[in-house]
């Protein structure tokens, strides 16, 4: 099915934007968003006109909470594979993990998926997603920051581009743990992590990925470590 696509001039989040009785595949789009979400409360920094500022409701069929982290990998793996299609260099976009898009070492984009839970089932789905487009400058902090311009040379239309995005995510297909495991961000080899809870770092590799979304990492001592979502960090 095809999304359907509402955009508005302005807004301080597209989440909010969505309501209670919002039907599945409706997405709100922005040309300003001025107070987005991004993981571990950050903000995101989106240039106004120049970015992919989205919500998208989803409406999994049957789906038990225990089984969230389904429509995670889903969402992440649909917009890797669809901006794998705009570029040159498809291997070099990645997933880092939960679901960061990654160019290379640099970050593209952010997906931000908030449940709603009824009788042990998920009623609703909001996928809160930043893309940087057409952005060439960051003022922020953000450390690592690229947008597709950087990557293809080209100043993209977003309108059709949103339209073609939200259509990818909507149509696409349950993910299974392999499928997303093959497009991580250092997937292979070891690499510094930190421990959030003592601070130390350490090296490892990526193991596996839990059904529940746990990262499971083999440390240099051969040691096995299951980590939810900020309890460790990828050290840059």
């Amino acid at each position: 099915m095809a999304a359907t696509v509402e955009w508005v001039d302005e807004t301080p989040s597209t989440n909010a934007l969505i309501q209670p009785d919002t039907p599945h595949g409706h997405c709100v789009a922005a040309v300003s968003q001025t107070a987005g979400r991004g993981q571990r409360g950050n903000s995101w920094e989106a240039e106004s006109g120049k970015n992919l500022t989205f919500s998208l409701c989803l409406r999994p069929d049957a789906l038990p909470a225990a089984r969230q982290f389904e429509v995670s990998m889903t969402v992440a793996v649909a917009v890797c594979d669809y901006l794998r299609s705009l570029v040159d260099t498809p291997q070099w976009l990645t997933l880092k993990w939960p679901n960061d898009i990654y160019f290379g070492d640099r970050k593209l984009g952010g997906i931000l998926i908030e449940n709603t839970i009824n009788s042990g089932m998920i009623e609703r789905s909001i996928v809160g997603i930043g893309i940087n487009v057409n952005q060439k400058r960051f003022l922020s902090d953000a450390p690592n920051p690229i947008s597709l311009i950087h990557v293809t040379g080209l100043e993209m239309q977003l309108r059709p581009l949103m339209q073609h995005l939200a259509d990818a995510i909507v149509d696409s297909q349950p993910c299974d743990v392999a499928t997303y495991r093959s497009h991580l961000w250092r997937g292979e080899g070891e690499h510094p992590f930190r421990d959030v809870a003592t601070g130390r770092l350490f090296r490892a590799s990526v193991s596996d990925v839990n059904p529940d979304g746990r990262l499971v990492l083999a440390d240099t001592a051969g040691n096995l470590r299951e980590y939810y979502f900020k309890e460790v960090e990828w050290v840059l």
